[in-house]
């Protein structure tokens, strides 16, 4: 299944309008979270300190701004 939620930069803090990749749903072994990939698709960092339990719920955090940002992502 295939969730398709537009990111509304409208709604988006100014430190995520300012970076080059925009936040998205990305998987691992310990869940989703919120991250960015590179060039190719790989993941390149993940910003959240929560993970969710599916892709629908970290782009609900996503839109709506709610969630905890990494100190170092």
């Amino acid at each position: 299944m295939s969730y398709r939620i537009a990111f509304s930069w409208g709604r988006a803090p100014n430190w995520v309008k300012n970076q080059m990749a925009r936040p998205r749903p990305m998987k691992s072994a310990a869940g989703w979270y919120v991250g960015t990939t590179d060039e190719t698709g790989s993941p390149e960092a993940r910003w959240s300190e929560e993970y969710y339990r599916t892709k629908y719920a970290c782009n609900v955090a996503i839109i709506y701004d709610n969630w905890t940002r990494r100190e170092a992502p």
